[in-house]
């Protein structure tokens, strides 16, 4: 199945190829030692690097057998993309200087984001009024590590529990990095025609729009975009942050415990709007039609009208909702409500989201092979039961009254 994911177009299942076309043999033009690569926050120094937690700058191995310099070959001469590589992720970025707006809700966002990143980079200004290059791939860097320690305390694992070569009960996937052998690639561009060269190189045809990808190769998953993709929404930092954090945690999703097959929809998709939506409300990463549009934008909050809906028993029982595959046929009332249930797994008690994503990402057969669609909702209906005590209609229940007893009227 082949799924794309675009910020604003109806969308379908992950996208899954199982080979990347080779890209061009051809030099990188960019000298390593020009000007704009000396990060003035480490000065490209070893000892600094190591502070910030980093692994290293380009150029470093990418992916099926190319590295970042020949990934400048083929994005041009003149795009010009940091490089950095964290203890989970490869990251590239050619993201502008961006103006930190006025607003009150931006600015303290921004300002303590930067002093996190300044208890490991010295010499960052939390009160900075522009986010420069550098300053974006670090903060990208941040985020990305922080999303993903998150999802691990929350899973109720760490890295030390991803050891290769565990059968049975014990399975917890092919690799180190939540059951996978590679890395997270994260490729985010300003302007679309590289971008889409780029994509056109993993799929052998050009994509103007951002997209996930698994690379069966080295089962290695990637995500990117470009601002050019949607510039009413991507030239602000705070949408791109949420943009990234949304596709990313699916990503994550997909592979804890090794990548055979998905993780229910409703499961997925509403995983990846709680993770964005705790950053801010209103870059909300959905794209219906144009009813679905005007509500996003009525909306922002959504608690008051989940609850709204709960109250009269105006929503789609988790029988239902547990057995969607289509994301084209979701709602926008639709994706409120699966926020709500993620939301409400999160805080049911600490253990319960664990429990609950172990037993779903159990493994089915011992070659990995795919399971049936009835086989991964029989296999949810018994982690419902085995995670959380519930059957559909007691977790609808549960749910409801948590909605009940959290959630403004207004």
């Amino acid at each position: 199945m082949i799924q794309l994911v675009h910020l604003n177009r109806v969308v379908g299942a992950l996208l899954f190829l199982c080979l990347l076309a080779p890209l061009p043999a051809q030099k990188a033009t960019k000298s390593l030692d020009a000007v704009w690569r000396r990060d003035p926050f480490t000065k490209n120094e070893a000892s600094a690097l190591k502070a910030a937690g980093y692994v290293s700058y380009a150029p470093f191995a990418w992916a099926a057998g190319k590295d970042t310099t020949d990934v400048e070959a083929l994005l041009g001469s003149t795009v010009r993309v940091l490089w950095v590589e964290t203890r989970h992720f490869k990251i590239g970025t050619s993201l502008p200087t961006w103006k930190v707006p006025g607003d009150r809700k931006t600015r303290k966002k921004i300002r303590r984001e930067l002093t996190r990143l300044k208890a490991r980079l010295p010499s960052v200004n939390p009160r900075s009024k522009k986010l420069t290059p550098w300053l974006r791939l670090h903060l990208t860097a941040q985020r990305l590590e922080e999303l993903y320690a998150d999802f691990e305390k929350r899973l109720g694992v760490t890295d030390k529990d991803f050891v290769a070569g565990k059968t049975g009960p014990e399975f917890m996937g092919n690799g180190p990095y939540l059951g996978v052998p590679s890395k997270f690639l994260v490729l985010l561009m300003t302007r679309k025609d590289p971008y889409s060269r780029y994509i056109q190189s993993l799929r052998g045809k050009s994509y103007d729009y951002p997209m996930r990808h698994y690379l069966i190769a080295n089962q290695q998953f990637f995500f990117g975009t470009a601002v050019e993709t949607n510039t009413k929404t991507l030239v602000h930092d705070t949408a791109m942050h949420c943009h990234v954090v949304w596709n990313v945690t699916q990503n994550l999703v997909s592979a804890f415990k090794s990548y055979s097959f998905d993780a229910p929809l409703w499961l997925r998709e509403g995983l990846a709007h709680w993770y964005s939506r705790n950053i801010d409300e209103k870059w909300t990463n959905i794209g219906q039609d144009k009813e679905d549009e005007a509500d996003k934008k009525k909306y922002t909050s959504w608690a008051p009208k989940v609850r709204a809906r709960l109250k009269w028993d105006y929503y789609k029982p988790a029988r239902e909702v547990m057995r969607w595959t289509k994301y084209g046929n979701l709602k926008f009332a639709d994706h409120m409500m699966i926020w709500s249930r993620v939301d409400f797994l999160m805080n049911r008690d600490k253990t319960s989201f664990g429990k609950f994503m172990a037993l779903i990402k159990a493994r089915f057969h011992p070659n990995d092979r795919a399971p049936t669609t009835d086989e991964i909702f029989a296999q949810q209906d018994l982690a419902l039961q085995q995670a959380l005590g519930l059957d559909a209609d007691g977790f609808d229940r549960e749910w409801k009254q948590y909605v009940m007893d959290r959630y403004p009227k207004k």
